[in-house]
């Protein structure tokens, strides 16, 4: 059993869209099945042709609610646990490429520093090189 829970955990660890994807369509096929499971068990139990009366018709809204309405709601749950652990695992990875952005800015700022500094220098030193030109020809 415990295989089974460690199993499940990688496989939503490992969840991406197309999985997700996977996975909805295939639960939205368990939910047709579910929602046609209604109808032929009550139409294979009260074989009969179709009535006019309301409150037979009551009764058989009342058994597909009864019946498919826990297990759609059931796998409704399911699809929002797994569309959440996706996004959790989009903002996840949406925080890594921030904080590796962070990083190249200051390393972009810190090389501009170095480059200003550098320019300054040079003006620097060309200020006195053209110093000692005018003094040269003077």
């Amino acid at each position: 059993m415990k295989k089974h829970k460690e199993d499940l955990a990688t496989k939503l660890e490992n969840l991406d869209t197309t999985r997700l994807a996977k996975w909805l369509a295939s639960m939205i096929g368990i939910g047709i099945v579910l929602l046609a499971g209604p109808f032929v068990i009550y139409f294979g139990q009260f074989r009969g042709p179709f009535t006019g009366n309301p409150a037979e018709w009551g009764h058989f809204g009342e058994f597909v609610g009864g019946f498919a309405g826990p297990l759609l709601s059931f796998l409704a749950l399911i699809a929002i646990i797994l569309t959440v652990r996706l996004q959790s695992k989009q903002i996840d990875i949406s925080n890594i490429q921030l904080e590796l952005s962070r990083q190249a800015l200051s390393e972009s700022q810190e090389e501009l520093k170095r480059s200003i500094t550098a320019q300054e220098r040079t003006g620097k030193s060309l200020q006195a090189r053209r110093g000692l030109w005018k003094c040269r020809l003077e």
